[in-house]
């Protein structure tokens, strides 16, 4: 076995991608977020997910779900550059700004893969979206649930009927 010395060109090349993650990015990725709007009720406070999930086959579903406020849902392909990834397809909204929704519209975003203190992120305009594995899968329960995906086995299916419309 050959020992392979390391030169200060790998050193250099290792501390620039230090804080990306090496490897497949399939999996699920979660950002939770909470609303105080009603802090003058007796309820507990509304929690709104997104959830971005990468398949194996290079789809992916991005899901937003605040019970009662805002249903997205973002479906098409991916890409990934080193730690860049480019996502292209369509995009719904369902919301109670009555203004703000819409159906089937071109959606093309670009996020950043990260590693931060060992952990995979990804980085969107939102904010940070954490890795929780591969095939786990977020239920959502309530209003609107019937209008996303029920498991992970679902998934890919979904996605095809959810982009079909802008497929040729």
């Amino acid at each position: 076995m050959a020992v392979r010395r390391i030169t200060s060109q790998d050193a250099k090349d290792a501390s620039q991608s230090a804080d990306t993650f090496p490897g497949s990015v399939s999996g699920t990725y979660l950002r939770v977020t909470g609303h105080d709007y009603m802090e003058n009720f007796d309820l507990p406070p509304q929690i709104q997910y997104d959830v971005i999930y990468l398949l194996t086959s290079g789809r992916f579903a991005w899901l937003s779900y605040w019970s009662g406020f805002v249903y997205g849902r973002r479906a098409g392909r991916f890409t990934r550059q080193g730690a860049d990834i480019q996502l292209e397809g369509r995009d719904t909204l369902s919301s109670d700004c009555i203004s703000e929704n819409h159906e089937g519209k071109p959606f093309i975003q670009a996020l950043q893969l990260k590693q931060r203190e060992g952990k995979r992120v990804l980085v969107g305009p939102l904010g940070e979206y954490s890795y929780l594995g591969f095939r786990v899968f977020i239920p959502f329960e309530g209003l609107g649930q019937h209008l996303f995906p029920r498991s992970w086995d679902e998934l890919e299916e979904w996605v095809t009927r959810f982009i079909r419309p802008c497929v040729s």
